[in-house]
């Protein structure tokens, strides 16, 4: 023998399903996660559906890095922003502290062209986890971009001034 809910009666003295909580047979609004899900199942059916032999792709990389025009030919998946300034470039004022993004040693200014609000957006990024594919298109500035010894810029004048360093040796 199973068991049925006697229907609930609400405050205005119409029955509901006691197992959906509604009055008879409603149509409801998709949930944001089944919105979220259509568009994912939506994305990959037109991904499906591309010619690849009709796709013209990059194999490189364009960035500009202290107002200077950087094309990278056969960047691999693991290169960060980091690896590349250092070891490819030679800028090797910005340092490997954590490797986690937690000391702030790496970090760069990046700059990119946002459509929408018609402006040029400024971030702070942390080059050690930063792939440098995700600067493509992007203009990046390193504490060498921002003054020289002899033209420092304010920046850097506090932080000699103040006898401070930017190693990020001592914020692990």
């Amino acid at each position: 023998e199973s068991f049925a809910p006697a229907p609930r009666r609400h405050a205005s003295g119409g029955e509901s399903d006691a197992s959906t909580g509604s009055s008879g047979p409603q149509p409801s609004a998709p949930t944001p996660a089944a919105t979220q899900a259509k568009a994912a199942a939506d994305a990959c059916a037109k991904a499906g559906a591309i010619d690849v032999d009709k796709v013209s792709w990059r194999s490189k990389v364009e960035f500009f890095v202290n107002g200077r025009r950087v094309c990278a030919d056969d960047v691999q998946p693991h290169y960060t922003l980091l690896f590349y300034l250092r070891d490819k470039l030679g800028l090797t004022g910005t340092k490997l502290g954590c490797g986690e993004g937690g000391c702030g040693a790496c970090t760069v200014s990046v700059a990119h062209f946002d459509s929408e609000k018609g402006e040029v957006v400024h971030r702070a990024v942390n080059a050690c986890l930063a792939p440098l594919c995700s600067v493509d298109g992007c203009s990046v500035t390193t504490v060498e971009g921002i003054g020289t010894t002899k033209m420092p810029h304010p920046v850097q004048q506090r932080i000699a001034g103040m006898h401070g360093s930017q190693c990020g040796f001592c914020t692990p």
